[in-house]
């Protein structure tokens, strides 16, 4: 019995050194290590791989447009964003083309038609706007009376900036007319402040307060080659039925 016992503690204590010397073998511990990255740019069989550099960066696309229908002749799509402009519940569209030589942009509203299944170009606007890298449209109820009304931005020929306006209407058989609710032009910014809004508001029992439209110049009394600007207008209140200039 006493050998038998001996024998059990040597193979113990033996097992305890070989668990000792082989710990990192089953213990795995927090690699420490620091890694330097780099982008790499896969290049053509054949080639050679290359790190991306403020030098090499490839150039970032632009983003491609789509219209909903398709464009009259000599037109070219410049932008187009999706909304549910009459709140059918389907998606509608407002592009942005240029037409042939013609030097505004202009703006048409494409609709979805729910007994043909399709899409129709609802009206279109002369924008006045001849820049398109300036032009910006959105959809927004700047009256607070929850009609979804077209605001856009750009720069015309003469230089100046230009917000406009457009507050729907529609009569028999969906058809669509824009009134021109603003139409402000200076040579200096132009925008709307988005204030707050109650949470009555939000939830459709009663009316928001009309968004305010700000309009600055260029100061006549700063020195030449200068950005001063001064307030020359501020839009408090835009109903429909108002024309702002």
């Amino acid at each position: 019995m006493k050998r038998f016992t001996a024998i059990l503690f040597i193979i113990l204590a033996a097992g305890l050194i070989w668990a000792g010397f082989n710990r990192d073998r089953f213990i795995r511990t927090a690699d420490t290590r620091q890694y330097n990255t780099k982008l790499v740019i896969p290049v053509s069989p054949g080639g050679a791989e290359q790190e991306e550099t403020g030098e090499n960066r490839p150039a970032r696309e632009e983003p491609q447009f789509i219209s909903f229908m398709p464009l009259e002749a000599g037109e070219t799509l410049i932008q187009a964003i999706t909304t549910d402009f009459n709140g059918d519940g389907m998606e509608d569209q407002i592009n942005i083309v240029k037409k042939g030589n013609r030097q505004s942009l202009y703006l048409a509203v494409v609709l979805y038609n729910s007994r043909t299944n399709g899409f129709y170009r609802a009206t279109q606007v002369d924008t006045g706007i001849s820049e398109a890298g300036t032009f910006s449209v959105s959809v927004s109820d700047v009256t607070g009376e929850g009609i979804n009304s077209i605001v856009y931005t750009g720069i015309a020929a003469t230089g100046e900036t230009v917000l406009t306006i457009l507050s729907p209407s529609w009569g028999q058989s969906d058809n669509l007319s824009l009134k021109t609710i603003a139409n402000l032009r200076a040579d200096g910014t132009i925008f709307i402040e988005e204030t707050y809004r109650s949470d009555a508001y939000s939830i459709g029992l009663t009316r928001g307060e009309s968004f305010p439209i700000w309009v600055y110049t260029t100061d006549p009394d700063s020195p030449p080659q200068t950005l001063d600007q001064v307030l020359v207008g501020k839009a408090d209140r835009i109903r429909p039925g108002e024309v702002k200039a």
